[in-house]
């Protein structure tokens, strides 16, 4: 087992643990758990239905989305491919479960899929209760995600997309120092309605520059004491 202690303040408090066993191949990880100060990210089960369905059939939460409201169906059917995905060798699609430590109820999902191998190319998303919003819960979900997409997958670009008029998420991605790269007219059809998106990005590289600059400040304020 392999156990990694990292700390960073983006605005929010990151504290976070990565346990990874049985690493076979490069894309492959088992018995995934990362940890923040405040949330556990865990493997999807299929008893979380019911926790997933609170916030997959609320129309707010699925406004600026693609998929929903869900029907009940829709959400089992959904927790069934994430459990699939868990079995793929190598292992592209990696989805957690985040878990409110304090109240141990999940409040949403976040997760990273490799688009590119070659490329080492991964994408986030995540999607959470609205009861929880506002909280920075989203940002540190996501940015424990990234840093294992860094971390554990060896990716080179991290990238996120969301609609143009979501400003809770473009806050979420600019919270974990992602790059707004571009603002598409109209490129995805929703429901009948025509609508814009916007993309986030962060190399490997911004990502260490970040690391290192938290770990200077770090460094400094321990000396000041």
């Amino acid at each position: 087992m392999v156990s990694r202690n990292l700390a960073l303040d983006l605005g929010f408090r990151i504290i976070y643990r990565i346990d990874i066993s049985e690493m076979k191949s490069r894309y492959h990880k088992s018995m995934l758990h990362l940890e923040t100060e405040r949330l556990s990210l865990r493997e999807f089960i299929k008893s979380d239905w019911k926790a997933v369905h609170e916030y997959a059939c609320d129309p707010e939460v699925v406004r600026y989305l693609e998929w929903g409201p869900n029907t009940a169906d829709e959400t089992v059917g959904f927790l069934d491919g994430t459990i699939a995905c868990q079995r793929e060798r190598p292992r592209r699609v990696f989805e957690f479960a985040v878990v409110h430590k304090a109240e141990n109820k999940l409040i949403g999902g976040c997760g990273i899929r490799v688009n590119e191998l070659d490329n080492e190319l991964g994408e986030v998303g995540y999607c959470f209760n609205r009861n929880y919003w506002g909280q920075g819960f989203a940002s540190e979900a996501a940015w424990a995600v990234i840093e294992f997409g860094f971390i554990s997958l060896a990716l080179h670009r991290v990238y996120a997309t969301c609609d143009a008029n979501n400003i809770g998420s473009a806050t979420v991605l600019s919270k974990c120092k992602m790059r707004k790269e571009g603002h598409f007219l109209k490129d995805k059809k929703v429901r009948g309605i025509w609508r814009d998106t916007m993309l986030f990005a962060l190399l490997k590289e911004e990502w260490l520059a970040i690391k290192a600059k938290e770990q200077d400040a770090l460094l400094g304020s321990a000396e000041q004491k």
